[in-house]
């Protein structure tokens, strides 16, 4: 019984209290651009050197469980059809995981060889 009547008492003050415009209490105003740039700073694309041969990649982001992720393939259009994925939480970190990815498919196809990838790792 008493939480009908504290219903009734915030309904009240809803119906009762000052009334406000909608479109100017939920203006987005100068936020917008704002909202905007940060929607699309997540995303992110763009091409890489990687032995020689151009590849471009694309990070988009994603949400599981309520959680931000990144996803990102990278492909080698010069090089093989392969396309490289990864699904990390880190914006920067995922790009370097879907190069991995694209280097273990690239290497049990026979497209790269150890040596490739020692060379494009520096060691």
């Amino acid at each position: 019984m008493k939480h009908h009547a504290f219903l009734g008492l915030l309904v009240s003050f809803a119906v009762l209290g000052p009334q406000v415009q909608l479109n100017e209490a939920f203006s987005l105003g100068d936020f917008k651009p704002f909202l905007t740039s940060q929607v699309q700073s997540l995303f992110k694309s763009g091409d890489i050197e990687f032995l020689g041969h151009y590849c471009f990649y694309e990070v988009i982001p994603s949400f599981y469980r309520w959680e931000l992720y990144y996803k990102a393939s990278v492909t080698c259009p010069g090089l093989s059809n392969i396309r490289g994925k990864a699904k990390t939480r880190s914006k920067t970190g995922v790009i370097n995981d879907a190069v991995d990815n694209y280097i273990e498919q690239a290497l049990a196809r026979n497209i790269l060889t150890q040596e490739d990838v020692r060379e494009y790792r520096g060691h």
